[in-house]
């Protein structure tokens, strides 16, 4: 197999290019898979090409913390994304300079204008999918399953969801959710039939929804406010053996405390003892495969000074206990 071959297939290729960044690695019918190296962490992209100008693409990125886009749109091409995150959270600045934030659970309608922008990830990893339209290829394909005509016009979808900003977000809608879990769990014989049937799914429930039917957005918070929330996480993991209290958070960066957990929450899709908690174990694991210390001292390392109770908060995260893990 030829490794160096970057082209993207053939839905995606109607309309952009993807960068040195990404490598083929594996091509069978319709699904190609590729690496995606930038300059921090690595990833997975997993693309379906559904049918001529409609593509669905899965993300797995781990270790990485931003990341220029690997994608550049042709010049003079419409295009129509959604993209679902499923774990993980995403931050990107619109041409406004308005901040988005897509969290667990969140879908966001792009219109990919403005595509070479730097993408934070808060959480250091990211799992979700896009459903990617090259509108008028995508507008062909869909009116030759409906001789009458889709009745979801792709343009009118961009014109309402992507004026000015170019982004909209819709935020844990259940109805969305529920469609994007059923993606994940397409049963395997039918699975790009089951794909085609819930994208279609997809836009026409999107197209009987406009910006002002949609519940108020989680409240948004200042650019400064959330550099002081990125601050306040790097505080926090600096030293996992030390135990700080939300109170001593607050006061040292001047955040109140109410806002701090709320904003917290909202950046990083969890509470704040939570993302803690989850973090250490994610630290004991690398600890358990990669080093000789013992579990007790691993245990003083994470902040837990009894290591049968580290060793029941591990299991309770991870699903064995620590000498399980490092034995397997």
């Amino acid at each position: 197999m030829d490794h160096s071959r970057k082209e993207p297939p053939a839905g995606i290729g109607a309309f952009g290019d993807l960068d040195a960044s990404v490598e083929l690695i594996e091509q069978s019918g319709s699904c190609s898979v590729y690496r995606v190296q930038p300059e921090q962490g690595e990833g997975t992209l997993t693309v379906y090409e559904l049918a001529p100008g409609v593509t669905l693409s899965f993300y797995d990125f781990s270790d990485i913390g931003s990341m220029q886009s690997y994608f550049s749109l042709k010049p003079n091409s419409e295009t129509l994304v959604l993209d679902y995150c499923r774990e993980g959270c995403l931050e990107w600045n619109a041409l406004d300079g308005k901040k988005f934030s897509l969290g667990a659970g969140d879908m966001c309608i792009d219109d990919r204008m403005s595509l070479v922008r730097p993408y934070s990830f808060p959480n250091g990893f990211y799992r979700g999918l896009s459903v990617e339209f090259d509108i008028d290829s995508a507008r062909a394909s869909l009116d030759a399953l409906f001789p009458s005509g889709f009745p979801v016009d792709l343009t009118g979808l961009r014109e309402t969801f992507c004026s000015p900003a170019g982004s909209y977000v819709f935020r844990g809608d259940p109805t969305l959710v529920h469609i994007f879990c059923e993606i994940y769990s397409a049963p395997e014989p039918f699975r790009e039939a089951y794909f085609e049937l819930k994208v279609m799914e997809t836009l026409l429930f999107l197209g009987q929804r406009t910006p002002d039917s949609q519940p108020s957005e989680r409240p948004l918070f200042s650019t400064s406010q959330i550099e002081k929330i990125h601050a306040i996480r790097d505080a926090l993991i600096a030293d996992l053996s030390k135990d700080t209290t939300l109170e001593e958070l607050s006061e040292h960066f001047g955040f109140p405390y109410t806002s701090m957990q709320k904003c917290f929450r909202e950046v990083y899709g969890m509470p704040i003892h939570a993302y803690l908690r989850q973090y250490r174990m994610s630290q004991a694991t690398v600890l358990l495969r990669e080093s000789n210390l013992t579990i007790a001292e691993i245990a003083l390392r994470m902040g837990y000074s009894n290591p049968s109770k580290f060793a029941a908060a591990f299991r309770e995260a991870i699903g064995m206990l620590p000498s399980e893990y490092r034995a397997g």
